[in-house]
């Protein structure tokens, strides 16, 4: 009920600056395949562009990728998603 999930935001410790998904702003939460997708995208590919401006090196320089998430297995893959945005080489080691 929102009654026990309000009771148990209220004693997490969470705070104003704790992120929580898009799809946890809502009332009731409405998560989906999605906005899990979108969020993954958001983070991966704002971490990616940062390493690539700070670092300089470019996507075609990568020969291995690895991707960990625990929680969140699309299809396409994590991996694939980033090896299709970035237009990483053709012979890359990618595992998800």
């Amino acid at each position: 009920s929102l009654d026990f999930q309000r009771k148990i935001l209220e004693r997490s410790g969470l705070g104003q600056d704790t992120y929580l998904p898009v799809a946890l702003h809502q009332l009731p939460p409405q998560p989906s395949m999605t906005a899990a997708r979108e969020e993954a995208e958001l983070v991966m590919f704002g971490a990616l562009d940062n390493l690539f401006k700070k670092t300089g090196i470019k996507p075609k320089d990568i020969g291995l990728l690895v991707v960990n998430c625990s929680l969140f297995n699309p299809t396409p893959s994590l991996s694939a998603m980033i090896v299709n945005k970035y237009k990483l080489r053709g012979n890359i080691r990618s595992y998800n």
